[in-house]
C-alpha cells in the first residue's frame, strides 16, 4: 500500500504535465519581410504587396498596423551603409493598405512548407510620395495582428504570437545631410523645478531624432553637481527644438555654474560648453513686495462727507 502510495505522488506531476489544455497559438508569418521599392519620385504613386501565410486550420481574422521605422533596420548587412542618407520624416500618412483587416481562410489544398501552411492571403499597399517629400531612405512598417477569435468560432485561451513587421524601404532623390548643433543652453522655472533648455537646430536636409545624452553642471570649484538626459525630439530640417531636462530647485543653490551638453542624432553628435545662472525663487520676492505695500484708506474723503452731511442738516432745520 504504501509502495503504491509513493508511485502514485511520482507519477502525478507527470499526469499534470500531460493534461490537454484547451488553448490554440494565433500565430501568423510575412512574406517576404523587407520589400525595397528603391528610387522613387516626388508626386508619384507605387503598388506593392507582400503574403501573410498562417499554420492554423482555421479561418482568421488579421489587422493591419503601421508603424514608424527606425535604426534597428540597418543591423542587417544589406542596408548598414544606408544610415547618413536616412530621414526620420514620418511618413506613415503616405501609406494606405487596400483592405484592412483582411480573412485568411483555411485551405485543404497542399500549399507547400511540409504542410505547416495551411491558409494565406495576400496584402495590396499604396504609397503615395507627396511633392515636398525630403531626399534620402524612407522606412516604414506594416505589422499583422491576428485576432484571437477565429471567424466562425471562438478560441478559449487563445495565444497571439509575435510576428515580425514587414519593413518597406524607398529611397527619394537629392542629398540626404543628417547634421546638428547647438546653439544656446538656458534655464528657466516649472514651478519647484529647474528647467534646462537645451536650443538644438538641425542644419541638414532630413528630419533627425535628437537627444541630449549628457548633460553635466559644475560648480565653481569644477565638482559636478549635476548629471542629466534630455527628452527625444524630432527635428526637420532647418528647424530648431527645445531639449528639456528638470531637476528639483531645492537641489541646488542659486548661483553661476559651468555646464556641458552633448546631443546625440544616432549619426553624429555635437557637444557645446556655457555658463547658466540659477536664480533665487521668484515667488519669494513677490510674496515680500505684497506684504511691504498694504493699502490705505484715504481718510480725507470721509471727513469731506461728514461736512456735506452737517451741512445739508443744518439747511434742513431752517
Amino acid at each position: 500500500m504504501k509502495k503504491n502510495l509513493i508511485i502514485l505522488i511520482m507519477i502525478f506531476p507527470l499526469v499534470i504535465l500531460f493534461v490537454p489544455v484547451y488553448s490554440r497559438k494565433v500565430a501568423v508569418g510575412v512574406s517576404p519581410a523587407v520589400l525595397d521599392l528603391g528610387n522613387l519620385e516626388r508626386s508619384s504613386s507605387e503598388f506593392t504587396n507582400f503574403y501573410i501565410v498562417s499554420p492554423s486550420g482555421s479561418n482568421l481574422l488579421v489587422y493591419l498596423d503601421k508603424i514608424k521605422g527606425n535604426f534597428d533596420f540597418f543591423n542587417k548587412d544589406n542596408y548598414r551603409g544606408l544610415t547618413h542618407n536616412y530621414s526620420e520624416e514620418d511618413s506613415l500618412s503616405w501609406l494606405k493598405i487596400v483592405e484592412n483587416p483582411i480573412e485568411i481562410k483555411k485551405s485543404n489544398e497542399n500549399l507547400g512548407f511540409g504542410g505547416s501552411v495551411k491558409g494565406y492571403r495576400d496584402v495590396g499597399l499604396i504609397l503615395n510620395v507627396p511633392e515636398n517629400a525630403e531626399p534620402g531612405y524612407h522606412i516604414i512598417g506594416v505589422v499583422p495582428s491576428p485576432s484571437t477569435n477565429e471567424i466562425g468560432e471562438d478560441i478559449v485561451g487563445a495565444q497571439v504570437i509575435g510576428v515580425s513587421p514587414v519593413r518597406i524601404i524607398f529611397n527619394i532623390p537629392g542629398e540626404a545631410i543628417r547634421k546638428g548643433k547647438i546653439l544656446d543652453v538656458l534655464t528657466d522655472r516649472s514651478g519647484n523645478n529647474i528647467e534646462l533648455n537645451t536650443h538644438f537646430f538641425n542644419s541638414g536636409t532630413v528630419t533627425i531624432s535628437a537627444k541630449a545624452t549628457e548633460i553635466v553642471i559644475k560648480n565653481g570649484e569644477g565638482e559636478i553637481v549635476k548629471e542629466l538626459t534630455s527628452n527625444l525630439e524630432y527635428v526637420g530640417p532647418e528647424k530648431i527644438e527645445v531639449l528639456k531636462s528638470y531637476f528639483s530647485s531645492e537641489s541646488i543653490d542659486p548661483g553661476e555654474y559651468d555646464v556641458f551638453v552633448k546631443v546625440n542624432y544616432n549619426t553624429g553628435s555635437t557637444t557645446f560648453k556655457s555658463t547658466i545662472n540659477i536664480e533665487p525663487e521668484l515667488m519669494k520676492k513677490i510674496t515680500g513686495e505684497v506684504k511691504e505695500a498694504g493699502f490705505k484708506f484715504p481718510w480725507w474723503i470721509l471727513l469731506i462727507l461728514i461736512f456735506i452731511i452737517i451741512l445739508i442738516y443744518k439747511r434742513m432745520r431752517k
